[in-house]
């Protein structure tokens, strides 16, 4: 520990002071002494000794009550060493609570740095997790949109489709009128057929039931030999059947009503070997020629391995409309094309269902077309396409029909 400058000033003092005290003392006891003085009574030899003792005392006292004066430090010393140590025992105790105090604030500070660095790890998640929030309400507004504009698309085409539908519903007397015209016309046409008939009747004698050409019965045959004997067989009892259902009679002890041509030299298992070759086809029962009431049906077989007549997109079939005809005109006249159509590819061995029908023809597709041509000043031309590859063992086949303006 360092000395300060007062604490090296006293002592140098009360070093001096200490050999002022003896000497003076020495020599006033000597003085008191060689003159012999007596004191209370007492002998010159005690008598310069108390005059020694008194004047070390009342030097020292007067050099004490002068640094007392003088000097805070020695007043210090003197006077105010407990409540020096008193204050020292407090400032201790303070200082020891403010270590408790320092050690628990260092404490609460390391916890707080803890806390501090999880939240940072809190914030960095939170973060992240705001980060693919984001990216997530990104990507729902993308599909907002997409499904916003496909909403909006789709209210578009339910307004268009209205409108179709209006259109439509305004066509319904048109289309009612164009049956009435139509299912006269095929009345009038069955009255003629009958008519002709009646006629070939008086002139073969009898009433027609089936004309020369005419499939009886057909159906498509497919699998082994002995499977498609089987499949023959039951096509020929029901064509026997409706034969003579219809009037037709035979005398045979085979047939009810059929007389099949050449049945001994084209027997049906002959044909049911070179079918199971193929795999799959059309079997056909065809009238030989006119027949009349109680006669019996002569017929014979026919057979078309399955093929593929037209592929999607071929031309079928073509016709050029007059711009003066009317919507009943142009659908007839289309009709006219579907049954030449009908004709050909039943000729290229088409199966034919129970009531005849081979081409479909969507009625909104021949609609469309009708007015095409109708509302078109200048003649068009109409082309039947193929909607699909047509099979001959696939019916019905359905069609386009595609109106060109002509120059």
């Amino acid at each position: 520990m360092g000395l300060s400058v007062s604490g090296i000033l006293l002592i140098l003092v009360l070093t001096v002071t200490g050999g002022a005290i003896a000497f003076i003392g020495d020599r006033l006891g000597f003085k008191v002494g060689k003159k012999r003085l007596s004191l209370f009574g007492l002998r010159p030899r005690y008598t310069s000794i108390l005059v020694a003792i008194l004047t070390g005392m009342v030097i020292t006292l007067g050099t004490v009550t002068f640094l007392s004066a003088i000097s805070l430090e020695v007043r210090t010393a003197l006077f105010g060493l407990e409540k020096l140590k008193t204050t020292l025992a407090n400032q201790k105790s303070e200082l020891l609570d403010k270590e408790k105090i320092l050690e628990q604030l260092t404490t609460s500070i390391m916890q707080t740095k803890e806390e501090l660095a999880e939240i940072d790890l809190q914030r960095i998640a939170a973060v992240d997790e705001l980060s693919q929030a984001d990216a997530k309400l990104k990507k729902l507004n993308l599909d907002y949109d997409k499904v916003r504009k496909k909403l909006d698309d789709t209210e578009k085409h339910l307004e268009q489709k209205n409108i179709e539908l209006e259109v439509a519903e305004s066509r319904v007397d048109v289309l009612q009128e164009v049956e009435k015209r139509l299912t006269a016309r095929i009345e009038e046409t069955t009255k003629e057929k009958e008519s002709t008939e009646e006629t070939l009747g008086r002139l073969y004698g009898g009433y027609i039931l089936f004309q020369a050409e005419e499939i009886i019965h057909n159906k498509v045959i497919t699998g082994s030999a002995e499977e498609i004997v089987n499949q023959i067989s039951s096509a020929i009892k029901i064509a026997d059947n409706l034969a003579y259902q219809k009037g037709a009679r035979s005398n045979n002890s085979t047939y009810k009503a059929l007389n099949i041509i050449g049945n001994d030299l084209n027997s049906y298992q002959e044909l049911a070997r070179v079918a199971s070759e193929y795999g799959k086809g059309v079997f056909r029962i065809v009238a030989w020629g006119n027949t009349v009431l109680g006669e019996p049906l002569a017929c014979y077989y026919e057979y078309y391995p399955e093929k593929k007549l037209f592929s999607k997109g071929d031309l079928l079939a073509e016709t050029v409309i007059n711009s003066k005809l009317s919507s009943q005109d142009i659908f007839e006249e289309i009709a006219n094309v579907m049954m030449n159509l009908s004709v050909s590819v039943k000729k290229r061995g088409m199966l034919v269902n129970e009531n005849g029908k081979i081409v479909d023809v969507p009625v909104k597709v021949l609609q469309t077309a009708i007015d095409e041509a109708t509302n078109n000043e200048k003649p068009v031309k109409i082309r039947v396409l193929a909607a699909n590859d047509i099979i001959n063992t696939e019916i019905p086949f359905s069609v386009i029909l595609e109106v060109i303006p002509l120059p």
